[in-house]
């Protein structure tokens, strides 16, 4: 048995760690080439390692949510080789959105194999499928057939991520919709991309250790003023009502409102609830 070791490769110029997000794989846990180990991001992409060989894996060198450095050592598994064979560090192949994919012709008999398993690098159209697309369609229930009508935004159409979780979440909205319309159609949820992850972190921090001011502005209201001066009376004769203020803010906030909507959100742990509805 030889060892070999997993190292986080090189993602670009400017890119000197990365973050581990998550261990794909467990200790003991056989590996196959090409399979997904570990999922990593930095401040520009999400990527995942994939093993160069099959083999087990021995063991982990770092903690999930650890930094790493660029070439530094994360992984160590044994793979069947010569004995004889001199050990040798190799560095892991990475899969990101941004890495150019091979075009491959794929034959008759290739789609029917790859019809009813999603251990497959493609659809029987040709589409491409990295290891992680391939785990999160087999913990989700999503079959190859579906995966073809996934609209992939990577390179040459490929499906990433962000895809499938859009996708998976559509299908979720749909099924929700026949037992509660009114309720899906109130919001929308978006996935927060690792830079607002950031953002809503520091936000939170910040109020621990700074202050937090609120703004006055001064508006000139003598047009309204003299509006309602004007209309009170006969308002209180055709409702019965006095007119206040109250609902001409109310109209100027819901206004400001549709012209932002994203001032219309609330946070829930990574993900945005975009309010479709203005509740006053």
């Amino acid at each position: 048995m030889a060892k070999l070791e997993i190292l986080i490769p090189a993602m670009g110029e400017g890119i000197t760690e990365a973050i581990i997000t998550k261990f794909l794989k467990k200790i003991g846990e056989s590996v196959e080439e090409d399979e997904a180990i570990i999922e990593i991001a930095t401040d520009k992409v999400d990527s995942e390692i994939t093993a160069p060989e099959s083999g087990i894996l021995e063991k982990f060198l770092c903690n999930e949510g650890d930094e790493v450095a660029v070439g530094e050592v994360v992984a160590i598994f044994n793979t069947s080789t010569d004995n004889s064979k001199i050990e040798e560090i190799i560095t892991a192949p990475i899969k990101t959105d941004k890495i150019i994919v091979e075009k491959k012709k794929v034959t008759s008999k290739e789609k029917t194999s790859s019809s009813n398993s999603l251990f497959i690098n493609r659809t029987p159209e040709g589409k491409f499928l990295s290891p992680l697309v391939r785990s999160i369609a087999n913990k989700e229930g999503v079959s190859v057939a579906e995966l073809e009508k996934v609209n992939g935004t990577g390179l040459d159409n490929r499906i990433t991520k962000s895809d499938l979780l859009t996708f998976i979440k559509q299908k979720s909205s749909v099924n929700s919709d026949k037992n509660n319309t009114s309720q899906v159609n109130s919001f929308e949820i978006i996935e927060m991309d690792r830079m607002r992850k950031l953002i809503a972190d520091h936000m939170i921090n910040s109020k621990k250790t700074s202050a937090h001011v609120t703004s006055f502005i001064e508006v000139d209201v003598t047009n309204i003023v003299q509006w309602r001066n004007k209309v009170k009376d006969s308002f209180l004769k055709m409702h019965n009502e006095k007119i206040t203020f109250t609902p001409i803010f109310i109209e100027a906030t819901v206004q400001a409102i549709r012209d932002y909507p994203m001032i219309n959100i609330s946070v829930d742990e990574n993900k945005i609830f975009l309010k479709k509805n203005i509740n006053i």
